[in-house]
């Protein structure tokens, strides 16, 4: 019976303790809010990579995007970020001359760019890049959580 009660109470403690900084972003939900006055929850991620000038441009797709694979997203002309930073992992304010974020506007080119928050990106191993964003351009352009890209290239 105490044997029992020990594991029953021991366990979940010990699984918390392994978590360490890698469940830490597991936690934080998906990058969800508004673009162009719209709820915007993410669907999909793509990243290339520009080895010459060391950058990483992320392009995230809503739900409304629809694909079985992040790299062949043809854009709908639906609402989208674009986030552009550094290849090193690290926290980036933005806007800044290093990383800028941008609000896509739905069926058409104008696009507004973030006047505050930041990008984190936590990694960039293999063909994906993981990260967490927070960024406003105003009541109407407003995201933040994590997200997950593929890198394309």
């Amino acid at each position: 019976m105490i044997r029992s009660l020990l594991i029953l109470v021991l366990t979940p403690l010990f699984l918390l303790a392994s978590c360490g900084d890698e469940g830490d972003i597991v936690t934080i939900p998906f990058v969800a809010g508004t673009v162009a006055g719209e709820d915007w929850q993410l669907q999909y991620g793509r990243a290339s990579l520009d080895n010459r000038d060391r950058e990483l441009t992320v392009d995230l797709y809503s739900r409304a995007e629809v694909s079985p694979n992040a790299c062949q997203i043809v854009s709908t002309g639906n609402s989208s970020l674009r986030l552009v930073t550094p290849i090193t992992v690290g926290n980036y304010s933005i806007p800044s001359l290093s990383a800028n974020l941008f609000f896509e506007q739905p069926n058409s080119l104008q696009s507004f760019q973030a006047t505050s928050g930041f990008i984190d990106v936590i990694e960039v191993i293999g063909n994906r890049v993981t990260g967490v964003i927070q960024a406003n351009f105003d009541d109407d352009n407003e995201v933040e959580g994590r997200f997950i890209a593929e890198i394309c290239n």
